[in-house]
């Protein structure tokens, strides 16, 4: 990862942060927070809109020896272009992009990445609605590793969209979860 490159790129983006629904600057400063605490191996996000996230999460990631593969996924047509330029242009040889409707690539990570692929934290910021289908597809998958962190965003701010997700997250004994007043509110999950 070309670290100057970067910077300037995540500048221009965030000229364009409504368009594209870029994350806040204290949901990205707590993405940075846990990266370095937890340094994990594999990160993966879903929603990935024009690079933003993913890039702000390699600013941190790409530091780590080795640096953690981000896994992440876009199923807009539209954006999916605009976020592969970015992270080519960026140098971030450890981010895979994969364009196409999340709850169907899910099923298929294992099959194109890794037979063995578990994730140590997740980012989520795609279809609120969704986000009870995502964590079941990762469940069922067997994706999520041991204290995997997950982090789904906008959970103050679309609350009755993640309603199903919240209660899922908070009632489910394999999980330790609380949300946080982040941003427009982070749900941090994390696997027991």
């Amino acid at each position: 990862m070309n670290e100057q490159i970067t910077q300037k790129i995540l500048e221009e983006l965030n000229q364009t942060k409504e368009e594209f629904w870029n994350i806040s600057s204290e949901t990205s400063n707590f993405l940075q927070i846990i990266i370095n605490t937890i340094k994990p191996q594999n990160i993966l996000e879903i929603g990935t809109s024009n690079g933003f996230s993913s890039l702000q999460m390699n600013l941190t990631a790409h530091k780590l020896n080795p640096p953690p593969q981000i896994i992440t996924l876009e199923k807009r047509p539209d954006w999916a272009p605009i976020a592969e330029k970015n992270i080519a242009k960026s140098e971030s040889t450890n981010i895979t992009l994969i364009i196409g409707n999340a709850l169907e690539t899910i099923p298929k990570l294992k099959e194109k990445i890794n037979p063995n692929l578990q994730f140590n934290l997740i980012f989520i910021d795609a279809m609120k609605r969704q986000y009870i289908e995502y964590i079941k597809l990762l469940e069922s998958n067997n994706l999520l590793s041991k204290k995997c962190i997950i982090l789904a965003d906008n959970v103050i701010s679309h609350s009755k969209k993640v309603e199903e997700y919240i209660n899922y997250v908070k009632q489910n004994p394999a999980y330790f979860s609380k949300t946080l007043n982040i941003g427009p509110g982070l749900e941090i999950t994390i696997k027991k």
